[in-house]
């Protein structure tokens, strides 16, 4: 009797363990998939939200001069840095918005935009 008994023990056991299984199986929710949404250089924000613009961050703006990719001061003729980038090597979107040029806020955007236009 003590066989059957154990017997009987160990299915309902199983059983129970199989059904609190199912039974968070059947609550949780399926994962969502968010959409990736690529969009073209210049329409992408360079700052991003979480960090809000101040008075002190310098702005920037990219141009392609003869060719090549600099970066100016806003406001400044003169380029304080040229990449060694070709314009032509870019996507002929980058490189339509660099010859009206690409106005960049802050250090960090600055440094995102010219690693995005070297890689």
């Amino acid at each position: 009797m003590t066989k059957e008994l154990k017997l009987v023990g160990g299915i309902s056991l199983l059983v129970l363990i199989i059904l609190i299984g199912v039974c968070f199986a059947m609550t949780g929710k399926p994962p969502v998939e968010e959409p990736v949404y690529q969009l073209p250089l210049a329409d992408v924000p360079v700052l991003p939200v979480s960090q809000p613009l101040t008075v002190d961050e310098p702005r920037y703006i990219l141009r392609s001069t003869g060719g090549a990719v600099a970066v100016y001061r806003r406001g400044s003729e003169t380029p304080m840095l040229s990449l060694d980038v070709s314009a032509d090597k870019l996507r002929s979107v980058d490189a339509s918005a660099l010859t009206h040029g690409i106005e960049v806020e802050g250090d960090e955007a600055l440094w995102r935009l010219i690693e995005d236009f070297s890689s």
